[in-house]
């Protein structure tokens, strides 16, 4: 169930992130997807640390998150 609802906020995460990508909105939606960015790098790290591999889908969202963060402040 845990493994389950992690991977529900990674996806959760790659959705927000590509809708706010897409249409340039920065709102309560920004808010929530940092939230969600945040709690996926958490999860991801936390995981790498259990499995001693990144294949998750925690990663991704983490990397995605990651990578929408460097997009904005440049």
């Amino acid at each position: 169930m845990l493994k389950r609802s992690r991977q529900l906020v990674a996806l959760l995460t790659f959705i927000i992130s590509l809708y706010t990508l897409l249409t340039q909105s920065f709102g309560l939606l920004y808010i929530v997807f940092t939230g969600l960015g945040i709690t996926s790098l958490l999860i991801a790290t936390e995981e790498f640390v259990e499995n001693h591999k990144n294949t998750s889908v925690a990663f991704v969202g983490a990397s995605v998150f990651v990578l929408y963060v460097a997009l904005i402040t440049i």
